[in-house]
Protein backbone atom coordinates (compact mmCIF):
# COMPACT_ATOMS: atom_id res chain seq x y z
CA UNK A 1 0.00 0.00 0.00
CA UNK A 2 1.21 3.64 -0.10
CA UNK A 3 1.21 6.14 2.11
CA UNK A 4 -1.95 8.40 0.70
CA UNK A 5 -3.93 4.17 0.67
CA UNK A 6 -2.90 4.08 4.04
CA UNK A 7 -3.69 7.47 5.15
CA UNK A 8 -7.28 6.73 3.70
CA UNK A 9 -7.76 4.25 5.15
CA UNK A 10 -7.11 5.31 8.64
CA UNK A 11 -9.37 8.27 8.13
CA UNK A 12 -12.15 6.20 7.37
CA UNK A 13 -11.72 4.24 9.94
CA UNK A 14 -11.19 0.82 8.52
CA UNK A 15 -10.54 -2.32 10.21
CA UNK A 16 -6.40 -2.88 9.80
CA UNK A 17 -6.05 -4.62 6.18
CA UNK A 18 -4.43 -7.96 6.79
CA UNK A 19 -0.40 -8.69 6.80
CA UNK A 20 0.34 -5.51 6.15
CA UNK A 21 4.35 -5.68 6.27
CA UNK A 22 5.79 -3.24 9.55
CA UNK A 23 6.17 -0.47 8.01
CA UNK A 24 2.86 -0.21 6.76
CA UNK A 25 1.32 -1.82 9.90
CA UNK A 26 3.21 1.25 11.74
CA UNK A 27 1.97 4.38 9.22
CA UNK A 28 -1.85 2.87 9.41
CA UNK A 29 -1.40 2.93 13.42
CA UNK A 30 0.31 5.54 13.76
CA UNK A 31 -2.54 7.56 11.38
CA UNK A 32 -5.70 5.94 13.28
CA UNK A 33 -4.15 7.68 16.70
CA UNK A 34 -3.40 10.67 14.49
CA UNK A 35 -7.25 10.75 13.27
CA UNK A 36 -8.39 9.52 16.89
CA UNK A 37 -7.10 12.57 18.81
CA UNK A 38 -7.71 15.06 16.06
CA UNK A 39 -10.99 13.57 16.46
CA UNK A 40 -10.84 13.84 20.47
CA UNK A 41 -9.72 17.45 19.78
CA UNK A 42 -6.22 17.03 21.66
CA UNK A 43 -4.39 17.62 18.59
CA UNK A 44 -5.63 20.62 16.12
CA UNK A 45 -5.00 21.03 12.39
CA UNK A 46 -2.07 22.19 11.77
CA UNK A 47 -0.17 19.82 14.11
CA UNK A 48 -1.80 16.93 12.30
CA UNK A 49 -0.38 17.99 9.22
CA UNK A 50 2.64 18.38 10.62
CA UNK A 51 2.94 14.99 12.14
CA UNK A 52 1.75 12.93 9.13
CA UNK A 53 4.21 14.67 6.99
CA UNK A 54 6.66 13.16 9.56
CA UNK A 55 4.70 9.44 9.64
CA UNK A 56 5.06 10.20 5.67
CA UNK A 57 9.19 10.33 6.06
CA UNK A 58 9.57 7.70 8.36
CA UNK A 59 6.86 5.44 6.28
CA UNK A 60 9.25 6.13 3.51
CA UNK A 61 12.71 5.66 5.54
CA UNK A 62 11.03 2.04 6.67
CA UNK A 63 10.29 0.67 3.19
CA UNK A 64 13.83 1.56 2.43
CA UNK A 65 15.27 -0.54 4.94
CA UNK A 66 12.70 -3.04 4.57
CA UNK A 67 13.70 -3.23 1.01
CA UNK A 68 17.06 -3.99 2.12
CA UNK A 69 16.31 -6.73 4.86
CA UNK A 70 14.68 -8.40 2.18
CA UNK A 71 17.64 -8.20 -0.48
CA UNK A 72 20.38 -9.59 2.14
CA UNK A 73 17.62 -12.26 2.81
CA UNK A 74 17.56 -13.03 -0.67
CA UNK A 75 20.77 -13.21 -1.00
CA UNK A 76 21.45 -15.55 1.74
CA UNK A 77 18.94 -17.86 0.56
CA UNK A 78 20.65 -18.35 -3.15
CA UNK A 79 24.20 -18.81 -1.23
CA UNK A 80 22.50 -21.24 0.90
CA UNK A 81 20.93 -23.03 -2.22
CA UNK A 82 24.21 -22.80 -4.64
CA UNK A 83 26.97 -25.54 -5.11
CA UNK A 84 30.30 -23.30 -5.61
CA UNK A 85 32.67 -23.78 -3.33
CA UNK A 86 33.67 -20.18 -3.13
CA UNK A 87 29.78 -19.67 -2.53
CA UNK A 88 29.61 -21.89 0.92
CA UNK A 89 32.91 -20.53 1.90
CA UNK A 90 31.29 -17.02 2.15
CA UNK A 91 28.42 -18.45 4.13
CA UNK A 92 30.07 -20.40 6.25
CA UNK A 93 32.33 -16.96 7.49
CA UNK A 94 28.78 -14.71 7.21
CA UNK A 95 27.32 -17.77 9.61
CA UNK A 96 30.76 -17.65 11.97
CA UNK A 97 30.44 -14.01 12.66
CA UNK A 98 27.05 -13.66 13.23
CA UNK A 99 27.63 -15.96 16.37
CA UNK A 100 30.55 -14.53 17.04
Amino acid sequence: MTFDEINASAARREAMPEGLPPAERTAWLGLCLLYELHGLGRIGRKDGVRLKEGFAREFAAMQARERVYIAAETALKLLRQSDCPAAKALLRQIETEETT
